[in-house]
């Protein structure tokens, strides 16, 4: 069974892809799992600039696992202050 546990999508500053073209690309490549690692490093210089609507984020995540659901699974990190996490 092959899986990633480490992806940033379009809500990191480093990510290049959107979360949904991640999850279809890890369907074409018959992925079983996927975990979404999205960050920010607030400490370093150049990203001073980059704020994430966490709202708009895991907004997308919940939907994005509800409308894959029967295609790939998610490995998910369920932190107790996160509000927006269902």
């Amino acid at each position: 069974m092959y899986s990633d546990y480490h992806i940033h999508s379009t809500f990191s500053p480093d990510g290049k892809s959107t979360m949904e073209e991640m999850i279809l690309r890890a369907i074409d490549l018959n992925l079983k799992e996927i975990c979404f690692t999205d960050h920010v490093d607030y400490d370093i210089k150049y990203m001073n600039h980059f704020v994430v609507d966490y709202k708009k984020y895991f907004d997308s995540l919940n939907y994005y696992i509800e409308k894959y659901k029967d295609k790939i699974k998610y490995e998910l990190l369920k932190p107790p202050w996160n509000k927006y996490y269902q």
